[in-house]
């Protein structure tokens, strides 16, 4: 008999030294509840990391190959769609990969981020260089 796994605020995974808990978010006008990884959590914002497989459909062409006596469909395959998010006065932000698309959801000042980027190598894929990120916009 399938057993049922309930998810609730109470979810707590430990895995390869992170912890994951599951969290009730608003992302884009969307209610659902993710399992995330506790980055940061600091007085008025926090970085959680969202790991996530979406089903990546093959691309078809208007071209038609020649048959060569075996075909093959393509198929769907499992693609990562892992993104950071971000929680600051308890409204939950995807954090793009591009810093100008960050800069256009207005989350951080856009002077002090345009300075803070020019002071430190902010990358917005990595973890570590996000972490000091927000430190630094809650210090302030």
């Amino acid at each position: 008999q399938p057993s049922i796994i309930e998810l609730n605020s109470s979810v707590k995974i430990e895995m390869n030294g992170n912890t994951y808990k599951s969290h009730s978010i608003n992302l884009n006008n969307e209610e659902i509840i993710a399992v995330l990884e506790d980055c940061i959590q600091l007085d008025n914002i926090s970085l959680y990391y969202f790991p996530r497989k979406v089903i990546k459909m093959p691309v078809r062409t208007g071209a038609v190959a020649p048959s060569s006596g075996s075909s093959s469909d393509p198929k769907p395959k499992w693609a990562d769609a892992n993104e950071f998010l971000i929680n600051k006065d308890g409204k939950w932000h995807s954090i793009p990969r591009s810093f100008k698309k960050l800069l256009a959801k207005n989350i951080f000042d856009q002077k002090l981020l345009k300075k803070y980027k020019k002071a430190n190598k902010l990358n917005l894929k990595q973890k570590e260089s996000l972490i000091e990120l927000v430190s630094y916009f809650n210090s302030i």
